[in-house]
């Protein structure tokens, strides 16, 4: 019961690419939960 969803794209040739999505994508979690907590 994991409310975890993981991307899953084809390989991508530029790993720095797909690093710099995860990073955004934890960003924005983050920024989700803080707001939640602030509310």
């Amino acid at each position: 019961m994991s409310e975890i969803h993981v991307w899953q794209e084809p390989i991508v040739e530029n790993e720095g690419t797909l690093t710099i999505n995860v990073t955004v994508e934890n960003s924005k979690k983050k920024m989700i939960l803080f707001g939640f907590r602030y509310l």
